[in-house]
């Protein structure tokens, strides 16, 4: 499994490679490497009910012990 960090990667090489760079580029670009230079938050240890399965499902009862980042892309996959 490629990690997020891994395709940011592979996404800031390709769009760096490009023959022109558009300001959307340039854009996308520094957003990469502003996310690559942040620290990786490794999962807390405390679990807590998924507060978008709570409000989706009406799941009050799975457990998940995600980070912020994770908590973040959980919401926007909603």
């Amino acid at each position: 499994m490629t990690s997020i960090t891994d395709t940011l990667k592979l996404a800031l090489d390709a769009l760096e490679g490009a023959d022109q760079i558009d300001c959307d580029m340039q854009a996308a670009i520094t957003a990469i490497k502003e996310a690559l230079a942040q620290p990786e938050q490794a999962p807390t240890s405390e679990l807590h009910s998924c507060p978008y399965a709570e409000e989706i499902h009406g799941d009050y009862e799975t457990l998940c012990a995600c980070d912020e980042e994770r908590t973040r892309q959980c919401a926007q996959d909603i």
